[in-house]
Order: C-alpha cells, then sequence, then structure tokens
C-alpha cells in the first residue's frame, strides 16, 4: 500500500497557499477594510503622540499603493508637520481652484509630523506611482540635522522603507537590510503594521478620532478641533495676543494651549551645519532623484514666525540656523537646477498657531503655496 504523500510535498498544498497569500496582498493593497480608516487626528492627548504620527505615515501608505481617482494632473507635497498642518490636500485645491478655475489637479500631501530628511527620501522613491507633475520638497531647515529625540531617519519612516539597493543612509545591520528586502518583495510584510492597526480600528473604532477638517472658519475653531476645551478656554489668552502682540504675549498663549514655548528639541549649532554633514548627503541624493523625474521640482523654505526676530537670546529658537540652512539648501539646490522659493516672510504673526506652524486653513499659506505650483506647472 502507498504511503501518503506529506502535504508539504503536495503541489496543492503549494497552490493552495500561494492561492492565499495572493489573496492577502489583494487585501492589504486594494481593499478599504485595511485602508478605511480616515479619522486621523487623534484627539486622546495621551494616546496622540504615539498615534498621530504613524497614522499620517498610514495615510500616505495608503495614497501611494492604492489606485487613486483619476486627475488630469497631480501634484505632490513631501515634507513634515509644516507641510502637513498647513497644506492639507483641500486647502491646496481650493486655493489652486480659485485661481486657475480650469486646472483639474489633485493634490497629495506626503508629509507627516517628524519626518527628517531621510525619511522625506524614502517617500520620494515612490513618487512615480502617483505621476505627479509637479512635485514641492517643503524645508524649514530643522531636517537636514540630527537632535536629541529624532534621527535623520525615525521609525514612522522606516514603516515605508522599500528598495533592493541601500539609500543615502545604509542600513544600521545586515537583518534591518534583509527586512527592507522583505518589505520589497512581499507587500502583506510591508504593511503588516498598517494592516494590524487598520483591522483593529475598523473593528474597534477610536471614538475620539476625527477626520481634518476641509475647511476651518476661525483660529478658534481650529483650536477647538485640535485641543478640546483646552483650545477653548486658550481663545481669550490669543485675543489678549493680537490686542498687544508681543513675543512674550504669545509664548503665553502657547502655553495656555499646553504647548512649551521654549524648543523641546533643540537644533544644534548652526556652525555644525556644512555641506559635508550627512543630513546635506541625504540632500543631495534627494534632489538628483526629483531633478530626473518626468515633473517640475521646487524647493520652499516654510514659513517662519516674524515674532522670532525680537527673540535676540535665542530662548524660543536656534539663532542664526534658519540663515545657514538656507545657505546649504541654496547651493545644493543649485547642483540640480531646482528652483528655491523662499517663503519664510509669506506670512505675518497672527497667521502662526506656534512658533513654526501656520495655522491650518486661516493661515492662507496655501494662497502664495497654490501660486507657486502653478508657476511651476506652465514651465
Amino acid at each position: 500500500m502507498r504511503a501518503p504523500q506529506p502535504a508539504a510535498g503536495s503541489w496543492r498544498s503549494w497552490a493552495l497557499a500561494v492561492a492565499i497569500l495572493v489573496g492577502l496582498n489583494a487585501l492589504v493593497l486594494h481593499t478599504p477594510l485595511i485602508w478605511g480608516k480616515t479619522t486621523l487626528w487623534v484627539q486622546e492627548p495621551r494616546e496622540r503622540l504615539r498615534w498621530t504620527g504613524f497614522w499620517q505615515v498610514y495615510d500616505v501608505a495608503r495614497t501611494l499603493h492604492r489606485p487613486q481617482p483619476d486627475a488630469a494632473e497631480r501634484v505632490a507635497l513631501i515634507g513634515n508637520s509644516l507641510m502637513w498642518f498647513a497644506a492639507q490636500d483641500a486647502y491646496v485645491e481650493r486655493a489652486l481652484r480659485q485661481l486657475a478655475p480650469d486646472a483639474d489637479v489633485q493634490v497629495d500631501n506626503l508629509s507627516f509630523f517628524g519626518a527628517k530628511i531621510g525619511d522625506i527620501e524614502i517617500v520620494s522613491r515612490e513618487l512615480a506611482r502617483l505621476q505627479p507633475s509637479v512635485v514641492v520638497l517643503a524645508l524649514g531647515g530643522s531636517e537636514l540635522v540630527v537632535t536629541k529625540h529624532l534621527q535623520l531617519i525615525n521609525p514612522t519612516g522606516r514603516l515605508l522603507d522599500a528598495g533592493w539597493r541601500d539609500g543615502p543612509l545604509p542600513p544600521r545591520s545586515r537583518s534591518e537590510r534583509v527586512d527592507r528586502w522583505l518589505r520589497t518583495a512581499w507587500p502583506m510584510y510591508r504593511f503588516r503594521h498598517f494592516a494590524r492597526a487598520g483591522l483593529a480600528d475598523r473593528l474597534r473604532p477610536a471614538a475620539a478620532d476625527q477626520s481634518i477638517p476641509t475647511h476651518f472658519g476661525s483660529p478658534a475653531e481650529v483650536l477647538a478641533f485640535l485641543e478640546g476645551a483646552r483650545g477653548t478656554s486658550a481663545v481669550a489668552t490669543y485675543e489678549a495676543w493680537r490686542a498687544a502682540p508681543t513675543l512674550e504675549g504669545f509664548a503665553a498663549f502657547m502655553r495656555a494651549r499646553g504647548v512649551p514655548a521654549e524648543p523641546i528639541d533643540p537644533l544644534p549649532d548652526p556652525a555644525t551645519l556644512t555641506l559635508e554633514s550627512p543630513g546635506v548627503a541625504v540632500l543631495d541624493r534627494l534632489l538628483a532623484r526629483l531633478a530626473a523625474g518626468p515633473w517640475q521640482t521646487f524647493i520652499v523654505l516654510m514659513p517662519e514666525n516674524p515674532l522670532l526676530d525680537a527673540d535676540r537670546e535665542g530662548r524660543y529658537h536656534r539663532l542664526g540656523f534658519s540663515a545657514r540652512a538656507a545657505e546649504v539648501i541654496g547651493r545644493v539646490a543649485a547642483r540640480h537646477a531646482v528652483r528655491v522659493v523662499d517663503g519664510r516672510r509669506w506670512l505675518p504673526a497672527e497667521a502662526f498657531i506656534d512658533f513654526q506652524h501656520p495655522w491650518p486653513d486661516v493661515s492662507g499659506f496655501q494662497v502664495p503655496l497654490a501660486e507657486e505650483i502653478l508657476r511651476a506647472r506652465q514651465s
């Protein structure tokens, strides 16, 4: 009597395993079951720091890897929270429609909290999936340097890291390189963290999480959304600052929201930022890729709160760092003939929610940004 054939040696078993893997990969990449979460702003203060950045990277992965609605043109924005807050897709698209009513332009904001230049470089590897006509690289300078809490590539950025060849920052170990190869070859493995969290949220949604509003009518509305009751109580402090717009009054407004006015993650001495710095080398490789792509690229130096001009003791910012970063960025961009738009003085002090970030929507940042996008589109 013939002995039973081991299941591991059966072609039917292998075929079934392959079919299951193909089905799971399709589930991960193409269904709203995994990619259905849209409430990306975490309202629970104890969970916000842990989850908001993760969900933003999840949203970037969804934008890059799920089939997207057709649009005549696409614009990709890459950066960190400076761009994420101020240039939500809806705000920039609305500004583009107002400036060019006949333009059919889809905006994809691929920014996320804490992104450094290595994280941004990782995102840039996937831009061809969107086939944008314009790519906007948003830089504030801090992306180029290592700080106490943030490296040039961070855990959130590593969730997107893929590719057979090493990037400008080689992996720290052989196992990390193999892990990247697995993410490259096997979509289900690449998105396992997103799939797990997305499924958990679909089964048991976080009631306090909210979708980002497509329009804000006033700073008070922004504060109520971002901070809840604490934000509502901070409106009085904000109005007091508007009546007497001093540096210290603005710091008091930030503290009323529970936001430290002094830097949480201080920048290094500007003299340490040179053309030979590791972060600048990553920028150089990033701009080489963007300049070679089938799109128009420009850099925007993000707006800075003009109140910092009065901070002559450097209590609230690193003196001289902005000027040094702008100089270095300009010199690297010139190597690749990439246009640099200096937006550091685009906005007045009342357009800022803190010393770095413009108000979402009500700052008006999207208007000069849309003007520059249309200029690039026409060049």
